[in-house]
């Protein structure tokens, strides 16, 4: 069995029989490269802290969870308010595969109480990917407290039997624990589902709750890149086409070169006042004599 699922039982043993609120929030999130934290936010009201720290007890001594860390999860003091308390804990993954194993340490491997876990990243050039598609069922979580050696001796020391609180709490805990998802995504996206029951009127969770998101996170450097050598490719394919066209206006003058150069060695045409010379002189000699 894994070792989170004791905070739940723990909730559950301590509050739930004294029917105070508790609210339990899972948040994904999830960074740019595919790791981030699955976090388990609990929240529980004043009547329940006063429940709790009954016969000299305080919330550390009545909720143990110093062990947990060894199994990867951090886990924040209690924080005390005015309304009542809120502990944290959060485990990292590496990528979204790990995921699905860090929430069935929630309620336990063999609960059926994540119905669906599917975190996706898509790495691209240009734009990345990433959905989230989460759904829980309340009605499933089953505490399994006489299966759990640590909890029974617990119980016992408490002066409660473990057989009763298991009946008792199987059917109240999907009732009286209100949960909520939430999302964290690259970009900023952020979405979250929560249980269809009212917890201000003390209305009771009904239903499964899902939730869906997804979004894209583009690179502007890529994309930089890509249009500066769109850019550079044109500006080759116009010098290629300027010189293809000079390379063809280039026969035409030579042509006219040629032609140019006969026309400096033809002979030169006489000009006027020399052709009206030529006229008299030979006006005269042919004349006759008198």
């Amino acid at each position: 069995m894994a070792r989170w699922r004791l905070i739940l039982l723990l909730l559950a043993a301590s509050f739930l029989l004294a029917a105070c609120r508790v609210d339990t929030a899972v948040v994904l999130r999830l960074n740019s490269d595919g790791s981030g934290r699955v976090i388990l936010q609990v929240h529980i009201d004043k009547a329940a802290v006063t429940a709790a720290e009954v016969d000299g007890r305080t919330l550390e001594t009545t909720l143990r969870v110093d062990d947990l860390s060894a199994a990867g999860w951090h886990i924040s003091k209690w924080r005390r308010t005015s309304e009542g308390a809120s502990i944290t804990a959060w485990h990292s993954f590496v990528n979204p595969q790990g995921v699905a194993p860090i929430l069935a340490e929630i309620a336990g491997a063999e609960s059926s109480f994540f119905k669906r876990a599917v975190v996706i990243h898509k790495p691209g050039a240009l734009v990345d990917k990433y959905s989230v598609d989460l759904e829980l069922d309340p009605d499933a979580l089953k505490l399994g407290l006489a299966n759990d050696p640590a909890l029974s001796q617990l119980l016992r020391n408490a002066g409660v039997a473990p057989e009763i609180v298991e009946e008792n709490l199987n059917d109240r805990a999907a009732s009286d624990i209100r949960f909520s998802l939430k999302s964290e995504l690259p970009g900023g996206v952020i979405s979250s589902a929560a249980s269809k029951g009212d917890a201000k009127d003390g209305a009771a969770s009904s239903g499964r709750i899902a939730l869906a998101s997804s979004t894209k996170v583009w690179h502007p450097k890529a994309i930089s890149l890509l249009l500066l050598g769109v850019a550079l490719v044109i500006s080759a394919l116009l010098v290629l086409l300027a010189g293809s066209i000079r390379s063809r206006r280039r026969p035409h003058g030579r042509h006219a070169n040629r032609h140019g150069h006969h026309g400096a060695h033809a002979p030169a045409q006489p000009s006027d006042e020399v052709e009206m010379h030529r006229r008299r002189s030979e006006h005269g000699k042919h004349a006759p004599h008198k």
